[in-house]
């Protein structure tokens, strides 16, 4: 099920009506109920629930729709009429042989507790021209839509999705979903995340008593299967999505925090062009951890949603292990043969300039030895009380009895929904004002002299205002030195002198951390 809430609360789902699973395919249809608009005790006084894909067969079902488990839109536009939209997964058995595909239902309503108006020839996805992933919808009250997803252009091979291989992909509608533009993938040079590894940025993959080896060569850029999307009342779209980025090798990847964790793609022209920005350094990345060479044991895929206050500040949550050391689940989240996933908490941050900046993530839950997941946040949040937004998540009884399938798992045990309100976030421009005048944006100079012996200079500016540190790092990963700690201020530059006599030749690393961004460069130390 889903629900909706507009000026009143709408709930979707789907229900099976006839079949046996494993045998014959389960007919199912999406349906709609709302309520008459009393609020009363016990929910108030619900309609009949309306079968929202009424006239229409799909090509490839025969005897009804297989339709379920899509996402759902509705809006109120200027003259009060009602707009659903919903992307619903039409699906085959295995022994039919087909790929699954997604059909974009629309209606309308002048009074959606008496009937809807529903159109019966939706827009198709077609799974040999476009894979999509689990799409994630939203829309505005002027018609303007978007499908966001995890996918890729072509038809998909054999049942194993790699990440590499995922790209944010987008569809438009400017008339509540009618007529949708073609789906297109967002490639990742357009949204600024390089493809390659640079000196600037490289990773060491081999250490012995005499060599060190810095890669250099085509990064590992992919993305998982969670994403949201929200699009604000003057058509701007936000889509929360999930960066892996670090050095390919034939015994896995090595994700590295310079980009890795999630992000936000941004786009003001209807989607046209997008620009992206890292909202936290997460995902298990934590001051302490190893930054070369593996970081694959401290990381993480997380589910990631967005929402949108009336001011249009936007809100990103996301679950992240909560602290150092790791604490592992006691069973598996979803699959009996799978590895033990990290314990979550949940996560929260607000962004006051569209997804450029990012204030301090608030922990959400505090529950360090609890393991939340299957995360929903209201896409709809309030300024009131410094950002107010509602989360809801899973908490399971690993001690309870299996009472589903009999797999050793969360999803078949007892699970406990909880629905938080989170408030007062930290917002960059609650507190600083940025500086004017000063040199703008947040780099990361080359020290010199480099190579050095043993005196040299670190120069940087600050990005935005608060925290900011800067150490010093051997080729082990291990942290030597913390050469500067102190409050910056936006757009203000710095200089820090460093003397290195007590340390032995060699290549070190220097890492600048400074609210919501990472930046480190090498240098070298002669004798």
């Amino acid at each position: 099920p889903g629900v909706v809430a507009v000026d009143r609360p709408f709930i979707a789902f789907n229900q099976y009506i006839s079949g046996q699973l494993t045998t014959e395919p389960k007919i199912s249809s999406p349906y709609l109920l709302t309520d008459y608009g009393t609020y009363g005790a016990n929910g108030g006084a619900w309609t009949p629930s309306y079968k929202m894909d009424q006239g229409y067969t799909h090509h490839d079902s025969p005897g009804g729709n297989r339709l379920w488990n899509g996402p759902v839109a509705i809006v109120k536009d200027s003259d009060n009429n009602y707009h659903y939209c919903a992307v619903y997964s039409n699906w085959y058995l295995a022994s039919e042989s087909l790929d699954n595909d997604y059909a974009i239902l629309n209606a309308s309503s002048t009074d959606p507790t008496s009937s809807w108006t529903i159109d019966t020839t939706p827009t198709l996805i077609n799974p040999s021209a476009f894979t999509m992933v689990s799409p994630c919808l939203a829309m505005n009250s002027s018609g303007f839509g978007v499908i966001a997803s995890a996918g890729h252009s072509g038809a998909h091979e054999g049942d194993t999705y790699l990440y590499a291989d995922l790209r944010v992909c987008v569809m438009t509608t400017n008339d509540y979903g009618a007529t949708w533009s073609a789906p297109r993938t967002v490639e990742w040079d357009e949204l600024g995340i390089p493809t390659t590894v640079t000196l600037q940025d490289s990773l060491v993959y081999y250490i012995d008593d005499s060599t060190t080896a810095l890669y250099e060569g085509d990064a590992f850029v992919g993305t998982n299967f969670d994403m949201d999307v929200v699009v604000s009342e003057d058509d701007d779209i936000y889509i929360g999505f999930n960066l892996l980025w670090g050095r390919p090798g034939t015994d896995g990847w090595f994700p590295h925090y310079f980009f890795s964790g999630p992000c936000v793609a941004v786009s003001q022209d209807n989607g046209e062009n997008f620009t992206a920005n890292r909202i936290a350094i997460n995902n298990g990345f934590f001051e302490g951890d190893s930054i070369i060479p593996d970081m694959s044991a401290e990381f993480f895929d997380s589910e990631i949603d967005l929402a949108l206050d009336e001011q249009n500040n936007l809100y990103a949550g996301w679950l992240d292990r909560p602290g150092n050391p790791v604490e592992l689940a006691e069973i598996p989240r979803y699959n009996a043969t799978a590895d033990l996933d990290y314990k979550t908490d949940v996560f929260v941050a607000r962004s006051d300039d569209g997804g450029e900046t990012w204030g301090e993530r608030v922990n959400v839950t505090k529950s360090l030895h609890d393991d939340e997941y299957q995360l929903k946040m209201a896409k709809s949040a309030s300024s009131r009380h410094g950002g107010t937004v509602y989360v809801a998540y899973c908490l399971a009884d690993p001690n309870s009895p299996i009472i589903v399938n009999g797999d050793d798992i969360y999803t078949d045990r007892v699970n406990e929904i909880w629905v938080s309100e989170a408030r007062e976030f930290p917002g960059i421009t609650d507190v600083y004002e940025p500086e004017p005048n000063k040199i703008s944006g947040f780099s990361l100079l080359q020290n010199y002299p480099n190579p050095f012996n043993p005196d040299t200079r670190i120069e940087f500016t600050a990005g935005s205002s608060g925290p900011a540190r800067i150490d010093i790092y051997d080729v082990t990963g291990r942290k030597i030195d913390r050469i500067f700690n102190s409050q910056v201020v936006k757009n203000n530059h710095y200089k820090i002198d460093y003397h290195a006599d007590h340390l032995a030749a060699g290549i070190y690393f220097y890492r600048l951390s400074n609210g919501t961004r990472i930046e480190t460069k090498k240098m070298i130390l002669l004798k």
